[in-house]
């Protein structure tokens, strides 16, 4: 079931050839299975894939990697832990920010691999740039979601900027915001 729009996008990294980050060969470099907190049955979802290409950088945040509770026997256990490898890139001074995975959509490795991909189909084929994200109101009954106190989403996506609240107690990268607990829908914003 598609509950939000970066599982759809998740899914159309498929049909145009992408793999699940975590199935990259040199995955245990970055990021640690927990296999007993795997369903039985479901092995097969962190399997490796040998011939897959590594010559872009592991990304934790990829919309094509699943996310640390994935096919958990226990929700409150992770299925995967990044390592401090994973977090390389500037990342690391952030990392409480960040979650494996993403369901907002593609992170900008993602793009970059889509263009390498399809560059030997058309030359000029570059990928655009990821230049932050936005938060669209839904409406309630004809109008924009306000919270108790008149604030809409708009206030909520500053505070979040600003690292002043949590996203509703949800990790950041996965893309349920506080816009979100009320009727939002936060989308990313690329460069023409």
């Amino acid at each position: 079931m598609c509950l939000c729009v970066g599982t759809v996008i998740h899914e159309l990294g498929h049909a145009l050839g992408m793999n699940h980050e975590q199935s990259r060969p040199d995955r245990d470099q970055y990021v640690t299975v927990h296999w007993n907190n795997v369903r039985p049955g479901k092995e097969d979802n962190f399997e490796l894939i040998e011939e897959m290409d590594t010559s872009r950088p592991y990304d934790i945040l990829s919309v094509m990697h699943y996310g640390r509770n994935a096919f958990a026997v226990n929700e409150s256990e992770p299925t995967m832990t990044a390592k401090p490898a994973a977090l390389s890139g500037g990342r690391a001074s952030s990392a409480e920010k960040f979650d494996i995975g993403n369901r907002i959509g593609l992170s900008q490795m993602d793009a970059d691999q889509l263009a390498d991909h399809y560059r030997s189909e058309v030359s000029t084929c570059t990928a655009n740039k990821l230049g932050g994200s936005t938060c669209t109101e839904m409406e309630k009954d004809g109008k924009a979601w306000v919270d108790p106190h008149g604030q809409g989403c708009a206030i909520y996506l500053q505070m979040q900027e600003e690292g002043q609240i949590e996203s509703c107690g949800r990790p950041f990268a996965s893309g349920r915001y506080c816009c979100e607990c009320g009727g939002g829908l936060r989308l990313q914003a690329w460069s023409p």
